[in-house]
């Protein structure tokens, strides 16, 4: 893999961590949010319904004075009250507000938490129509929560893809010599001396392709010398095979005189003749078989 997308990789890991571990903290927060929100919710309506429980009064008027304490919570955001028969069957019920963006199943699953309720004996003489329960729905409040989430991981992911392609252009700008500096390598170690590499990016960078800058223009040099001196070795051997087949042709030739001849003089080589002439024959094409050393 090549050394940017390994950086790139090793980026993207580390955002994924960071992300997992903003998640665990954004999932703390949102449980205790929920959890306070809830406890708060129960205790406001409980002192509400002691306060409203007190001034009912028996009379004609009785059950719609209870009524009318259990549709004071229609519109809660947090709390639902239901006036419950002595056999605990639903008489009437408060309409909860419904969440404007609700919460995803598992979402709910992870931070409702225990149920939370309260239940009220009516005074006497009226407990004849049951009792007041009070409890929380956290509906609306995790869908609070979810929307925090929702714009938190936007902007959490915006900036992991902002950084990513910050990281990727710098690296891209940084590490290009290097891929050229690959090349180069690959070129000098198929023999090709003259390759080069732009002297650009950070320092540290820098330092590295001008060493092989002067390195790949020695390695040059010395490969032009060594070039030249192999062909003049050619040279050489090949001379001095000449002049020893010269030498060698000259030790065939007959000896003579070692006296200095004259400007003047004119030396005559005798004719050779044979060693062995052949008997005449009957054959007019008869030669003369001659052993001489060759010249």
């Amino acid at each position: 893999m090549p050394l940017r997308r390994r950086l790139l990789a090793l980026v993207a890991l580390v955002l994924g961590l960071c992300l997992i571990g903003g998640s665990a903290l954004n999932y703390w927060y949102g449980l205790r949010k929920v959890d306070l929100e809830m406890s708060s919710a129960i205790e406001v309506a409980a002192s509400a319904v002691s306060d409203a429980l007190l001034s009912v009064t028996s009379g004609t008027d009785t059950s719609a004075q209870v009524q009318r304490i259990v549709a004071s919570f229609d519109g809660d955001r947090h709390v639902i009250a239901r006036l419950l028969s002595p056999d605990k069957k639903v008489i009437s019920s408060s309409a909860l507000e419904r969440p404007t963006d609700p919460p995803p199943q598992w979402l709910y699953w992870l931070l409702s938490g225990e149920p939370r309720s309260r239940t009220f004996d009516l005074p006497a003489g009226l407990k004849k129509f049951g009792t007041l329960e009070i409890s929380a729905d956290s509906h609306n409040e995790i869908g609070e929560v979810w929307e925090d989430l929702k714009l938190k991981f936007l902007i959490i992911v915006s900036f992991c893809a902002i950084v990513l392609a910050l990281i990727y252009a710098t690296l891209g700008w940084a590490l290009r010599p290097l891929e050229q500096l690959s090349i180069a390598l690959k070129r000098v170690g198929e023999g090709d001396y003259t390759a080069h590499v732009a002297e650009t990016g950070p320092e540290d960078l820098k330092l590295i392709y001008q060493s092989f800058n002067r390195m790949a223009a020695r390695k040059d040099k010395t490969s032009v010398l060594t070039s030249s001196f192999r062909r003049y070795r050619k040279k050489s051997v090949r001379r001095s095979r000449e002049t020893s087949m010269m030498k060698s042709d000259r030790s065939c030739l007959p000896s003579t005189s070692m006296r200095k001849p004259s400007l003047f003089s004119l030396h005559v080589t005798p004719p050779r003749t044979c060693s062995n002439a052949a008997k005449p024959s009957g054959n007019p094409f008869s030669t003369c078989k001659c052993i001489c050393a060759p010249f």
